[in-house]
């Protein structure tokens, strides 16, 4: 197997464990994006890298169970959604890091970077 194929494997691995339960949930993707800013529709859409249409039914749920508020336009974490959020960010700091010691932490971070970086530079 080379590099790249066994480094794609990986992060596939990696962010499909990113979540709390199985498989993607936009519902906690939401969640995290407003738990520092309220936000507009189009904010989280953008920020998230979602359709518009993508979003429709997890941020109705998370309205009808009261995590989620919208007021003028702009969404924010209810309560409820704060409590959500803070649970959501703890877990996942934990359960994602905690293989890493403290350099190799760093030294992560600055490969992510470099590859952020990259893809920004040569989108198309």
């Amino acid at each position: 197997m080379d590099l790249n194929r066994a480094l794609n494997r990986e992060l596939t691995l990696c962010s499909r464990n990113f979540s709390i339960q199985k498989g993607p949930k936009i519902a906690d993707m939401v969640i995290m994006a407003l738990g520092a800013n309220d936000l507009t529709v189009d904010e989280v859409v953008g920020n998230l890298g979602l359709s518009p249409m993508a979003l429709n039914e997890p941020l109705s749920k998370l309205k009808q169970r009261l995590f989620v508020k919208e007021t003028d336009n702009l969404l924010s974490l209810t309560p409820k959604g704060q409590a959500a959020f803070k649970l959501l960010k703890n877990r996942k700091e934990e359960d994602v890091y905690r293989a890493l010691s403290d350099e190799e932490k760093e030294e992560l971070i600055i490969l992510l970077k470099k590859l952020n970086e990259d893809w920004q530079q040569n989108k198309r």
